[in-house]
This record gives structure tokens, sequence and C-alpha cells, in this order.
């Protein structure tokens, strides 16, 4: 009598060899592809990552491919293989593999679209990033630039400035004579009569871009000190915070009273950028000077600014002069790969960069230590001059996040480390409008609501209400 064959729970879930094969190829797959792309995120070393979550996606990623390995070694070993057994598992795997790669590469090339810097899928730049196209597009917006009827025009030491007598966006913003915004188009604000003159100093929120005149900071001022104090914009946008120092260092001829220099947390980390063009989706061609620090003082580099012309008509950007201290430019966005033929991995590549860690001069240390310098600098042309100054500091749409506001503590505690006072305006602006209506629509900079709460919160300061 033949005897009975088992049929315990063990015998009835025991996978095929083929079931294994097929597993055990697939986890040992996503085993390795997991662990490359989070190995990518190593900080100073193999096994320091870049967060927690890398750190779990690696060790995950080292599961599947040790399961994997163990269920293909079960597979081979639980039985007497057949070559059909071993063959075919393999072949449908290769198979499978190849077709979700091959429609995979298909439908990153097909969603691929132009971009200044190459190519873009979405929201993502495709690196390597394509020097060529790059400088092509940012030559283009230099010669638009010398238009003579240009908004913003190029500067030897400022970068870029607003240009004379100008108009720009069907008049949404026109200048002064001498480039300062203004209410009327060529307006000779330098002669006006005045008793005394307010200088505001810094970027686009100081111009306050995205709004029409006469919902400006600037016309809030001027309508509420009711003619007692002239009220003068030397904001410009895109400005660092080095940049706006350098402007009232440079725009000495007016003579202010009362200079107000405002910014927010971007712009110190601005003030370390050399190549403004490296910023994606700002569309500024120039570059700007950068301050180091030499051990003893902080010098002043690249002035007179490298010109658009000698900047996009090298090679490559890693023979610029100071690159390596700009806060913007990372190697591995330039840096060819082998794999560059797919854009299924370059799309990978720029999902999942290369951590790379900042250097000393752009780092955190860098940050705290050239706002401290910026401001103190300011105050001390202001002493010079015997104006009175003000530093204030102004809340961005990202200063409401904890990391945010973390780096802002920091910066705030560094300048007051080295004695300076800055006016925090964020709560004086919160106490006249809500965070919704605070800023544009839809935009990045304060509303009329905002400017004329930043009026209010500026003039009681200064002790200017009337």
């Amino acid at each position: 009598m033949a005897p009975r064959e088992r049929t315990g729970i063990c015998q009835v879930i025991r996978p095929s060899a083929a079931t294994l094969l097929t597993l055990g190829l697939l986890g040992i797959e996503a085993g390795v592809l997991g662990s490359i792309l989070a190995s990518q995120m190593w900080q100073s070393g193999p096994l320091d990552f870049q967060s927690k979550r890398w750190a779990l996606i690696f060790w995950v990623s080292c599961g599947s491919l040790v399961a994997g390995l163990l269920m293909v070694a079960w597979g081979w070993l639980s039985r007497k293989q057949t070559r059909q057994e071993i063959v075919l598992p393999a072949l449908a795997n290769g198979i499978f593999v190849v077709a979700a790669f091959a429609l995979s590469e298909a439908a990153v090339r097909v969603l691929a679209q132009p971009d200044p810097f190459g190519s873009r899928v979405g929201g993502v730049l495709l690196r390597p990033f394509d020097w060529s196209t790059y400088g092509e597009h940012n030559l283009t917006l230099y010669q638009n630039s010398l238009a003579p009827d240009a908004f913003y025009v190029g500067h030897d030491r400022l970068g870029w400035t607003v240009g004379p007598s100008r108009s720009y966006d069907d008049g949404l913003y026109v200048s002064s004579r001498r480039g300062l915004r203004s209410a009327v188009q060529g307006e000779d604000l330098f002669n006006r009569t005045h008793a005394s003159r307010i200088g505001l100093f810094g970027d686009s929120f100081m111009f306050s871009e995205e709004v029409v005149y006469g919902e400006s900071l600037q016309h809030h001022l001027e309508s509420a000190v009711d003619g007692a104090h002239q009220v003068l914009s030397f904001g410009v946008p895109g400005y660092g915070l080095d940049q706006a120092v350098l402007r009232y260092e440079l725009e000495v001829d007016w003579e202010i009273d009362i200079a107000v220099l405002a910014f927010i947390r971007d712009d110190v980390n601005r003030a370390l950028n050399v190549y403004t063009g490296l910023k994606p989706s700002w569309g500024i061609p120039f570059s700007k000077g950068r301050y180091l620090y030499d051990g003893q003082t902080w010098q002043l580099h690249n002035v007179p600014n490298m010109p658009p012309e000698a900047i996009y008509r090298r090679e490559d950007p890693f023979s610029l002069p100071t690159i390596e201290h700009d806060v913007e430019f990372l190697a591995h966005d330039w840096e060819p790969q082998m794999l560059d033929w797919s854009h299924l991995f370059r799309y990978l590549a720029s999902v999942y960069p290369p951590w790379a860690e900042a250097s000393g001069s752009t780092g955190e240390d860098a940050f705290l230590a050239i706002g401290a310098f910026l401001a103190g600098r300011f105050m001390e042309l202001a002493q010079q001059r015997q104006a009175r100054a003000l530093l204030v500091y102004l809340p961005s749409r990202s200063d409401f996040n904890d990391r945010s506001q973390q780096q802002k503590r920091q910066l705030l505690d560094a300048m007051s480390g080295s004695g300076l006072t800055v006016y925090d305006a964020t709560e004086c602006l919160l106490s006249h409008a809500d965070q919704d209506t605070l800023y544009v629509e839809g935009g990045t900079h304060y509303s009329d609501t905002g400017n004329r709460a930043l009026s209010r919160c500026l003039l009681a300061e200064l002790a200017l209400n009337r």
C-alpha cells in the first residue's frame, strides 16, 4: 500500500520554487535600488544619514535584499530543480524588469519639457543641468536688460538695479528719474523740497512688489506723515542683505535722515550667493559681490561684478571665480554621470540627489556670521552719516514653520550678540492683520493690508506717529 501524502498546513502554504525565485529576484532588485538611493543621503560617511527617514529606507532595502537572497536560495534548495523551474522565473523576471524600465523611460521622455537649465519633468529639473542651454538663456535675458525700456538693468557693484524713468508690466511699477520706485514715471524725487528724508533699504518687500504704488509701503508711510518727511524706496526685488547695505553705502548724496533696513530671512542667504542666475526661476542673469572673511576682516569679492558675457561664454561653471563660495552652486547639479543617457536615471537622481554638506563659507555658521556683519555695517554707516537707523526683521510666508522659526531665532540672536538691536515686526504685523490677509492672495509679498500694517508698525517704532 502506497504511503499517504502529507497534507499538513506547512505543505499547503509551502510556495513553489518558481514563486520563491520570482519573489526573491524582485526583492533583490528592490533592495539594490533602495539602498543605492538611500546611500546618496550619507552626510559625513556611510550610515550617517541626512534624516531618520533615509536611514529607515536604507535598512528596509537591506532587509529586502537579504530576504530576496534567502528566498532565491530556498527556492533553489527546496527540491530538485528542472531547467524549466529555474529558467522560466528568471526569464519572466527579466522580461518584467526590462518592460518596466522601458515604459518608465518612455514616460519620463514624453513628460520632459524644455527648460533654461536643460529639461524638467513637472517641477523637477533633470540633473545634470545643461550649461550651454543655461548660458544661452541668460545671455538672452542680459540682452533684454540692455533695451532702453528695460525696468531692471545691470550695475557693476550692485549686480542689478531699477532703471531710471522706466515703466513695468503696463504701469504696475514706474521709476523716478534716478531709478527709485515712484508714483509718476520720470519723477524728480532728488530735488523735491523736504524737511527730512526716510530711506527704505531692502529687497522686494521694501519695493512693495506685486501691488500698485497706491498700495505700497512707501505710499502708506507718505500718507501717514502727511508731508513731514519725504519717503524714498531704495528696495530692489531680488536683493540680498549685502546688496541692500551696499546701496545705502553708494547713495550717500541723498543725505538720508532716517535709514530703515528691512530684511527677510532669505535675504541673508542671498548674501552667500555670487551668480544669481543659478537660482532656478529667478531669471536674473547677473553676478553680484560676495563678502568673505579672511580671518581678520570681511573683504568684498567679485567687484566690479563679473559681466554676463564673461560668465556664460565659459565652457562650464566650475572655473568661475569664487564659485565654491556660492551657496546656490552644487557640483553634482552639473557633473555628467555614466547613466545620463537614461532620462529615468536622471529623474531619480534629481528627485533623490546626493546629500551635499555645505562648505565653511556657505554653511549655517557663515549664514549667521555674514548676517551679523552686514547688519553691523549698516549701523556703522548710519552712525558715520549721523542718521537715525532702524534694523527691521520682516516675516515671509515661510517663517510660519518650525525650522524657519528656529533659523530666524538663531539669526536674531547672532545679531543681538554683536550688540545690535533688531526690531522684529512679526508680532506687530499680526496685531494689525491676520496671516491670510497679510500677503497678496496667491503671492509672496505684503498686500495693501500688509503694507498698511507695516507702515503703522514702523511709524510707532520710530516714534513718528502724528
